[in-house]
């Protein structure tokens, strides 16, 4: 099965491991988070994130537990760890990847 455009190869899911195969288990695999995220997306969403967690504690009132400050923090804190770590669980039904294709896939 082919991963995503340009990145992975494996399907994300448990991986069996060399040390783990005895006892019938699987470990999570380096590999099947494959960046999906690419340079203008990851930087778009730091800035949305950013903004959205300082709009959060600046206007929204965060601090004092309003809901939308909270909702407002949320969102802005998966935007910044998405971007941070270049893999967005939403992409992977769809197949989608903004990062670049590599010539192997290409």
């Amino acid at each position: 099965m082919k991963g995503f455009p340009g990145q992975c190869s494996r399907a994300w899911g448990l991986v069996p491991s060399l040390s783990n195969q005895r006892l019938g288990g699987g470990t999570w695999s380096s590999d099947m988070f494959c960046k999906n995220v690419g340079g203008i997306d990851r930087v778009a969403r730091l800035v949305l994130g950013a903004a959205l967690v300082a709009a959060a504690l600046l206007l929204l009132d965060a601090a004092t537990g309003a809901w939308l400050g909270v909702l407002a923090i949320v969102f802005g804190a998966v935007f910044i760890t998405t971007a941070l770590i270049g893999f967005c669980p939403l992409y992977c039904p769809f197949k989608l990847s903004t990062c670049a294709p590599t010539p192997a896939n290409h």
